[in-house]
């Protein structure tokens, strides 16, 4: 911030300095007749102020000649014309501030609605992942579920189990099933 203003401030003085100089300038050397007419015009702008720089002398009680007066009514004017172009400047400052405060307020509200739309998509994702997650999980256990329903291991009621794990007492070669009457299926 104190940089766009020491800028803006460069801005000021420079167009102050350019109205001063080139008030002189058309004072002592005017350039073509438009120069001509704003010279004219600025001599009346003297004259006027003379009168009032001579009537403020007067009631101050000092005593001062006419091309004194002249003199003081030639600062004052140029004077008054790089105010007028400092006011010209600092209300093209306060629009470019205004413009400059738009666009942050646009870029920051841009930035909300990304980071909005971020969140979202990721509030989105997350549940989607975890759905997912969900079908997988009970896909699982419905197709256990079936399977469990559809394949029945049967054994036989000894204890130990033969070589074919179907649990007899007799020996794996002494044992007359094979692991398709183990299983049977009942879907």
């Amino acid at each position: 911030m104190e940089k766009w203003l020491a800028t803006w401030n460069i801005k000021i003085a420079e167009a102050q300095n350019e109205v001063v100089t080139h008030l002189r300038r058309i004072l002592v050397h005017p350039n073509g007749p438009e120069e001509e007419k704003e010279k004219a015009a600025l001599w009346k702008e003297v004259r006027v102020q003379c009168r009032d720089v001579l009537r403020r002398a007067d009631k101050a009680g000092i005593r001062m000649e006419e091309h004194e007066g002249d003199r003081v009514a030639t600062e004052e004017v140029i004077a008054m014309h790089s105010d007028e172009a400092k006011r010209n400047v600092q209300k093209e400052m306060q629009a470019a501030a205004v413009a400059q405060e738009q666009k942050e307020a646009e870029a920051a509200e841009e930035a909300s609605r990304k980071q909005e739309r971020d969140d979202y998509l990721l509030s989105v994702k997350g549940a989607k992942k975890f759905q997912k997650c969900y079908r997988v999980w009970k896909g699982r256990r419905r197709l256990r579920a079936r399977l469990y329903h559809c394949v029945t291991k049967r054994f036989s009621g000894g204890k130990q189990g033969c070589a074919n794990s179907c649990m007899c007492s007799r020996g794996a070669q002494q044992c007359t099933r094979t692991l398709e009457t183990l299983f049977t299926r009942s879907c």
